[in-house]
């Protein structure tokens, strides 16, 4: 919920207009943005409050005047910092005092995160079916001894992990589950590289989905990856 700002004005509704403060050097008279500056790199974003975030925005499209009057206003205007970065350009400099370099500045911000957006959605795997899979493990190296892909609630991969030796003692089990926590997976998918299931393998299986379900990480299955069809271990080897 946003507060009511107090800067010689109360909320849009009652903000007559926005008068232009006496031109002050970039950096102010007591270096004000030079001390945001050092306080970004020093804490990062999460030691700026949201109107603090639009006034450095706005330092690229005013630069002889204190833009935390107009951010504050800015952010009464939209209501919240999110609707401010998403507001279309007309809307924007419907506020009194946002130039057309503060409107730049903003349509960068909405750019970047769509580049950001685009990017995630291109790197996650969602390895919910064989052909995925398969098509991951085409894509991926080889696999060593065993692969343990770390899983969501909705089946997107979170991490890989080669292991060199495919160990099958309490060790491991702790290991892989261990990870699992690390990395918030509530799910696991063995992957190994040989030929031929151990005998011990099924029992390895087993022993770790017990102790998996104790921290609530399951474990979909153990499959046999020879660089060009699945075989899974849950369904007694079976070509998938």
């Amino acid at each position: 919920m946003i507060q009511t700002m107090s800067d010689g004005f109360s909320d849009a509704a009652g903000w007559s207009g926005f008068a232009p403060d006496p031109a002050f050097a970039s950096t102010g008279p007591h270096g004000h943005r030079g001390r945001m500056r050092d306080r970004l790199l020093d804490r990062g974003a999460a030691g700026l409050a949201d109107y603090e975030i639009l006034e450095m925005l706005f330092f690229f499209g005013i630069a002889r005047r204190d833009t935390k009057p107009l951010a504050k206003a800015v952010m009464n205007h939209f209501g919240s910092l999110a609707a401010a970065l998403t507001a279309p350009p007309a809307a924007l400099l419907s506020v009194p005092g946002v130039t057309p370099l503060c409107v730049d500045a903003i349509a960068l911000v909405q750019a970047a995160s769509r580049r950001l957006a685009d990017a995630e959605a291109r790197e996650t795997r969602i390895l919910n079916d064989w052909p995925p899979l398969r098509a991951y493990l085409r894509e991926a190296a080889p696999v060593a001894a065993r692969l343990v892909l770390y899983l969501d609630s909705k089946n997107r991969l979170l991490e890989a992990e080669a292991q060199q030796a495919e160990t099958q003692d309490a060790a491991a089990v702790r290991q892989i589950l261990k990870r699992a926590l690390d990395v918030h997976a509530t799910a696991l998918l063995l992957v190994s590289a040989r030929a031929e299931a151990a005998t011990g393998d099924a029992d390895f299986l087993a022993r770790l989905r017990q102790a998996g379900g104790a921290v609530s990480v399951g474990v979909h299955d153990h499959v046999l990856w020879d660089g060009a069809e699945i075989f899974s271990m849950t369904k007694n080897r079976f070509m998938l």
